[in-house]
């Protein structure tokens, strides 16, 4: 919410919107804007969450102005967002990761490191990788299927029967005023530029201090992709991304109110606007822990596992079962 109230601000005071201008210079249409948004999202590999929140609130009134739809940017920064942090080497995905493949090795008494089987397991990541390349695909060919071609069709103002270019208005309406700074501003992309750099640079920072052990740093075993990795693993990602957005939203005031471009009321205005828009996404999340909580007291976890040992499946069939099982109760769960 706190990223939320940031860029309220950073939309109010013209910031947002010098970054599109800065953008549009690279962005000539919807490709474009969908392969931009795909880029941000290989650079930001260091957390799924930070990934998505940055790349989506910067790249959301490019893509609107592209006229790409909601739902296809969506698609493009979860499908973006958590296959790079689960096959990048420094992530805060590393320490799950890690502490899932110790068990499997202690279960078996392999003699080998976590962090080995780890490496080599990158080359059967097919899932990730083919993602990654599959986004690329749909981009560079610009085919869209199903649902998400009706929505494309809606965003572009294309009419599916008569082919011909029509606007929405009270859509292109409700996208604009979105994006809409205060009227007789000067649009500087550095009001915003600065606060997300804010949240980065304070993300990792976050991430390395909650993270930073000594024992880990001083082991002269480890090299020096180990112990980072080690050190993100471990970190607190929550907080990190708490104090980076906190900052962030300090940046962006101190930025408004140094320029004399919002005042007090206004830029709190700002940031209960954003507190608001960020009110569904809310409830969605509580819900949805409500279903994980309930899930984990239901034992369902123990049912499939006892199920999937009792019915002898061959080792060959249970990676491929584990996805269609996961993908599945992702499904019925809405997770």
């Amino acid at each position: 919410m706190i990223i939320a109230a940031t860029v309220s601000v950073i939309t109010k005071n013209g910031g947002m919107k010098g970054v599109v201008n800065q953008l549009s210079r690279f962005v000539t249409g919807p490709r474009s804007a969908s392969f931009i948004t795909w880029l941000l999202g290989i650079m930001i590999f260091f957390d799924d969450y930070a990934n998505t929140l940055v790349v989506g609130n910067t790249m959301r009134p490019l893509t609107d102005k592209m006229k790409v739809s909601r739902e296809k940017l969506a698609y493009l920064i979860d499908s973006t967002a958590a296959p790079v942090a689960s096959i990048a080497f420094v992530t805060t995905w590393i320490g799950a990761e890690l502490s899932y493949i110790q068990d499997g090795i202690n279960q078996l008494n392999l003699d080998e490191s976590a962090y080995g089987v780890f490496f080599h397991s990158l080359a059967y990541s097919f899932y990730p990788v083919f993602t990654l390349i599959f986004i690329l695909i749909i981009i560079w060919k610009d085919v869209d299927y199903g649902p998400m071609l009706k929505a494309e069709r809606r965003a572009r103002g294309t009419s599916e029967e008569q082919g011909d270019y029509t606007i929405d208005e009270q859509f292109n309406k409700d996208m604009q005023e979105e994006i809409q700074a205060k009227p007789g501003i000067k649009s500087r992309s550095f009001n915003a530029i600065i606060p997300v750099l804010v949240i980065i640079i304070g993300t990792l920072s976050g991430l390395f201090y909650t993270g930073y052990r000594d024992e880990v740093w001083h082991n002269a075993s480890l090299g020096f992709i180990d112990k980072l990795s080690e050190t993100m693993g471990g970190a607190d990602s929550y907080l990190a991304l708490l104090w980076a957005s906190s900052g962030s939203l300090m940046m962006a005031l101190l930025l408004s109110f140094g320029q004399r471009i919002l005042t007090i009321k206004e830029s709190m205005e700002s940031i209960i606007q954003g507190f608001k828009t960020m009110l569904p996404a809310v409830m969605i999340l509580t819900l949805a822990w409500s279903i994980a909580l309930i899930t984990k007291h239901m034992h369902t976890a123990d049912f499939i596992s006892q199920s999937l040992i009792e019915a002898s499946v061959s080792p060959f069939l249970l990676p491929l079962l584990t996805f269609i099982i996961a993908a599945l109760i992702s499904f019925s769960t809405g997770s």
